[in-house]
């Protein structure tokens, strides 16, 4: 009996735990928490990144800004990290700078491509249109969702690329 008690309450754990990891890996662009992603969850998150790096608010990303983001947010982590350290976590997580080959979007061709009208700064349309390219080529089956299934792929797909670099 008390075998089976402690069996049942390490599944108890372990499937929400499991339930939990799936969700966040898409938990950053899923704002209701149903499992799937929508264009129009793309699109407001894609609005607040927008408006969070558009740092005099006149409605165009500089270069400049970017910059500045990224040390205001490297800063943050730094704070972060001190913070763990002083309450005794050492190595529990890792923030390092894997995306775009540890080039960030004000460092190097990303802005480029995406300032499709060569003016030195982005505009809402310019910052939304490579979220939707990306997400209509997520979404496999046209369904305007992007489900667990697909953000899998999606990942498998980006580590074949990359040649499994860094992941």
């Amino acid at each position: 009996m008390k075998k089976l008690l402690m069996i049942s309450a390490a599944a108890a754990v372990a499937i929400p735990a499991a339930a939990l990891a799936d969700h966040h890996r898409g938990a950053r662009a899923d704002a209701d928490g149903d499992g799937v992603v929508t264009m129009a969850e793309i699109d407001a998150r894609t609005s607040e990144r927008f408006a969070r790096l558009d740092g005099d608010g006149n409605g165009a990303i500089t270069r400049s800004e970017i910059v500045e983001a990224h040390a205001a947010r490297l800063q943050r982590r730094a704070e972060m990290m001190k913070e763990r350290e002083s309450e005794g976590m050492k190595e529990g997580h890792k923030m390092g700078h894997k995306r775009m080959g540890g080039r960030r979007m004000g460092h190097g061709r990303m802005f480029e491509r995406l300032d499709t009208n060569n003016d030195g700064q982005l505009t809402l349309a310019e910052f939304r249109a490579r979220a939707m390219e990306r997400f209509a080529r997520h979404d496999a089956n046209g369904d305007g969702t992007i489900d667990a299934e697909e953000r899998a792929a999606a990942r498998e797909a980006r580590k074949a690329r990359r040649g499994n670099r860094g992941e």
